[in-house]
């Protein structure tokens, strides 16, 4: 009798995830294509979802706004690679991290954000665990549809202890940062 497709783990099949080191001997090697966008989240190569046109609106102005706003101790990093844990090297869209620190930078971000179309539930139950398990102080996810943004902080034992919604209409700020305003309607698109 044939089956429906089933699930790995329904069948009790055991996955075997691999390290933050593995990951990148992979792409060194070429078992990963260069330019293949992909990252490692818990232990698997995962996906990136494909960018539609707010998403790279959003991006695109908030990292100006950012570059011109943040302290000069610090760099925006966007797209790039994140080492947040040994299992797990996520690519957010953008990352405010301590200036000239290439290697261990996740140590020391103070924001990462997500722009979010059709990522939103991995952003939000994959991506906002890992952060807040690293101790990144804010994660800000850009909700595009929604015209909002998820501003969580305060991680404790992997989970963010705040969570607000600002909408169109609020101002986005950073502690540490006062340079740092980001109006909401600007990196929402208009509904």
């Amino acid at each position: 009798m044939l089956h429906a497709m089933e699930s790995l783990e329904s069948i009790g099949v055991t996955r075997r995830r691999i390290s933050r080191e593995e990951y990148l001997r992979m792409a060194e090697v070429g078992i990963l294509r260069h330019g293949e966008r992909v990252e490692l989240l818990r232990g698997e190569v995962v996906v990136v979802s494909p960018s539609g046109r707010p998403h790279a609106q959003s991006v695109t102005v908030l990292n100006r706004m950012l570059v011109h706003q943040v302290s000069p101790g610090f760099d925006v990093q966007p797209q790039l690679p994140l080492p947040v844990l040994d299992d797990s090297m996520p690519e957010p869209d953008l990352a405010v991290v301590p200036r000239g620190t290439f290697d261990a930078y996740a140590t020391g971000c103070v924001l990462v954000v997500e722009v979010a179309d059709t990522s939103l539930r991995k952003d939000l139950r994959l991506k906002a665990p890992l952060y807040a398990e690293a101790g990144i102080p804010v994660y800000w996810l850009v909700d595009v549809n929604a015209r909002e943004v998820l501003v969580m902080s305060d991680p404790v034992d992997g989970v963010y202890q705040r969570v607000e919604r600002a909408r169109p209409g609020d101002v986005l700020t950073l502690a540490g940062q006062p340079a740092i305003a980001v109006p909401v309607a600007e990196i929402v698109p208009p509904s």
